[in-house]
């Protein structure tokens, strides 16, 4: 009689069983596989960020995010541009026409007479300036340095117009004319002008006497 408990497999079930062994473990491992290369994406996803699209984030009030664009950088200061040059012939024996455009557009009186007209030279180069005087009796001192155009009456590089009410003050003189010029920083130039020297003061005391060239006054 056969005992039930030792009935033996045969050779083609153990090889069926064999396969499916693999089949599951292969299986296993692609499913573990996938699972980690998504993790491992999002992980990527969620760091990389582009530093041109950064941005902060702050909480509102009702303790969401509040996307917040990054502060842009400061500019630095801009240097003034330059238009192109307004001599004209006779330069020297009549007020120039940016003078003319300033004074109207600070509201002052721009009926300009010439008193004095002169040229010289400073260290920057050939410059020359005008003495000139509107019809309500306000002095005006206009100065070009040749090293630039004459574009307008001031331009903070190379022309510089100084007149009560405008910026500094001009004063007449026993020989000529003072202007005053006064800097952010408090410190003053000054200007003299008379029908020989050009005299000019810087704020720290240094000073310079510039020979006139070419002087014209009217007659």
């Amino acid at each position: 009689m056969r005992d039930q408990s030792s009935v033996r497999l045969g050779p083609g079930i153990i090889a069926m069983l064999v396969v499916l062994a693999v089949a599951a473990t292969v299986t296993a491992y692609l499913v573990t596989s996938r699972i980690l290369e998504r993790r491992s994406a999002g992980a990527a996803n969620s760091t990389a960020t582009s530093p041109a699209a950064a941005a902060t984030t702050s909480v509102s009030p009702d303790g969401g995010p509040t996307p917040t664009a990054p502060s842009p950088s400061p500019a630095g200061p801009t240097e003034p541009s330059l238009g192109p040059d307004r001599s004209r012939p006779g330069d020297g024996q009549s007020c120039p026409d940016p003078t003319v455009e300033a004074l109207a557009a600070a509201g002052l009186n721009a009926e300009l007479a010439l008193r004095i007209y002169v040229e010289f030279t400073v260290p920057r180069g050939a410059a020359r300036a005008w003495i000139c005087q509107n019809a309500d009796g306000v002095l005006v001192y206009q100065a070009h340095e040749r090293i630039g155009p004459f574009d307008r009456a001031f331009n903070a590089r190379n022309t510089l117009l100084l007149a009560e009410g405008i910026r500094g003050a001009v004063t007449e003189t026993v020989d000529g004319f003072r202007a005053v010029n006064e800097d952010a920083e408090g410190g003053v130039t000054e200007y003299v002008i008379t029908d020989t020297v050009v005299r000019i003061t810087t704020p720290r005391g240094s000073v310079i006497n510039a020979p006139v060239t070419f002087v014209f006054v009217p007659g």
